[in-house]
């Protein structure tokens, strides 16, 4: 409810209110800031679930939202000189509101409880414990979380691509702005990619550590191979060895690509 306050808020502020752009504009802008909120409640209650899992490193974690953070205060720099130097009437310039810098850096905001989730799921899975079937159940546990934290990340990444593809269209003298609306989706597909694949990356090497462990081969009669083999398959299959980093990602994101396609067709010139 408070993210869906401050984004009519937001938009009962800007200057081209009443416009049929501002409608379309004003809907995914209140979804943006509604879609915020949630995100940031649900990346709270996930920290009990991740913490459960055994101790947790809390500079290491700071540390890593605090690089993740850096890279997106970059992409939005990046993004306003882009957008800025899209037109250079005077009158247009002045048209230019703070509605999308609110709007995407209280998205940041509420995105800092999933980053330090995935942060905290990398420390997780460089110090697994336990006997072997407590390290399959964390890493199990970790994989789903990882999976709903990144489709979290995704969920903000596609609508903030939608928002700003509508507010592009406003103005006095609206024209859709192709390189803008491509180069922000792709940066921050960028950004989730550099919180996400940390994350996956250590989870999947303590997976192939804990395979190894579990289902040796090196002292396996010739005989028993081929049995063998396939139980490791299976023990691999089943806590995503066999899945890589950019394959996550594209799972995770898959909802994203179809929306900032929609985005390049609505919103952009054919």
């Amino acid at each position: 409810m408070a993210g869906a306050a401050f984004g009519l808020v937001v938009v009962l502020a800007s200057p081209h209110r009443g416009t049929q752009a501002w409608v379309v504009w004003a809907s995914l802008a209140i979804a943006l800031a509604a879609t915020s909120g949630a995100v940031f409640g649900y990346g709270l209650t996930l920290w009990p679930e991740i913490t459960g899992l055994g101790p947790i490193r809390l500079g290491r974690v700071a540390a890593f939202v605090a690089q993740i953070a850096a890279i997106g205060c970059a992409i939005l720099a990046l993004g306003a000189v882009l957008t800025l130097s899209q037109k250079t009437d005077p009158a247009i310039v002045r048209e230019r509101d703070l509605s999308g810098l609110m709007l995407t850096m209280f998205a940041g905001l509420a995105a800092v409880p999933v980053g330090a989730g995935l942060g905290a799921i990398r420390e997780r899975a460089r110090a697994p414990h336990g006997t072997p079937g407590e390290q399959v159940e964390q890493i199990l546990a970790l994989n789903r979380l990882l999976a709903r934290l990144l489709g979290a990340f995704g969920a903000l990444v596609a609508l903030a691509t939608l928002a700003l593809g509508a507010a592009l269209r406003q103005g006095i003298h609206p024209q859709p702005e192709s390189a803008v609306v491509i180069i922000f989706g792709a940066a921050w597909s960028v950004v989730v990619a550099c919180a996400y694949a940390p994350a996956a990356g250590a989870l999947r090497e303590a997976a192939q550590a804990l395979c190894r462990t579990v289902v040796p081969l090196g002292d396996t009669p010739a005989a028993d191979l081929p049995s063998r083999t396939e139980d490791r398959r299976q023990l691999e299959q089943a806590l995503g060895v066999d899945r890589g980093v950019l394959a996550g990602i594209q799972s995770g994101l898959i909802i994203f690509a179809p929306l900032l396609a929609s985005t390049t067709t609505v919103f952009l010139p054919g």
